[in-house]
């Protein structure tokens, strides 16, 4: 999720009712099938040079302290990106860089608004952590592959899996972002040698998007 540029996009709404509950059950059915497989992935010996994983309470302060010092760069390479997007096209960029986002503030918050919300700001972090620092980054990592490239690789297809989600007027800013903060959240992963802190993290981006989108909307 990344909020930027000047204009607003035209509100796309959610489906009232269904769509909600399609999401919160893929949401669900993600965790009960990705859940079990880190835990049992997580019994496998650690990647050459791994660092072994801090006590829980240190990582969750890792996460969000590592969260805090990447959010300024991020923001940075996403005002880059949106100045290459805009000497690359006249349009007026939207202010909504992630559909949800988009949906979100053009709804009267509600219970299905609040389900929504914490799909993005819990739900979305836990999955996609799991997926990507957990799973991918490293599977690189026990590959052989060094935590460099497989932070780097593990980031780009992140950040490019969220292309089809993107406007295309942002779609360089929202893009620069995402890679931004897949390498600090594949950092962390690599510091703290666990994944709650990338989550914690995640979720930290999520909500502060979320946030800005409806006191800017």
């Amino acid at each position: 999720l990344r909020v930027s540029g000047s204009t607003l996009a035209g509100p796309r709404p959610l489906a009232s009712g269904f769509g909600e509950h399609m999401g919160g059950a893929a949401t669900i059915g993600s965790l009960l099938f990705c859940v079990p497989a880190l835990l049992l992935a997580s019994t496998l010996p650690l990647p050459d040079g791994a660092t072994p994983p801090v006590a829980a309470r240190r990582g969750v302060w890792m996460g969000a302290v590592g969260f805090l010092i990447a959010i300024p760069l991020i923001q940075t390479g996403a005002i880059l990106g949106q100045a290459v997007q805009q000497w690359l096209s006249p349009t007026p960029p939207n202010l909504i860089a992630h559909e949800t986002l988009d949906a979100l503030v053009s709804m009267t918050p509600d219970i299905w608004w609040w389900m929504v919300a914490a799909n993005a700001v819990i739900g979305a972090p836990i999955i996609e952590e799991i997926l990507y620092r957990g799973f991918l980054q490293q599977a690189l990592r026990r590959g052989g592959v060094g935590a460099w490239p497989a932070i780097v690789l593990t980031g780009s297809i992140f950040a490019l899996m969220h292309y089809t989600v993107l406007p295309p007027d942002t779609a360089i800013s929202a893009l620069t972002a995402l890679l931004l903060l897949a390498i600090a959240l594949g950092m962390i992963r690599e510091r703290t040698g666990r994944i709650a802190p990338c989550m914690v993290a995640h979720g930290m981006f999520n909500a502060l998007n979320l946030g800005l989108a409806v006191w800017l909307a």
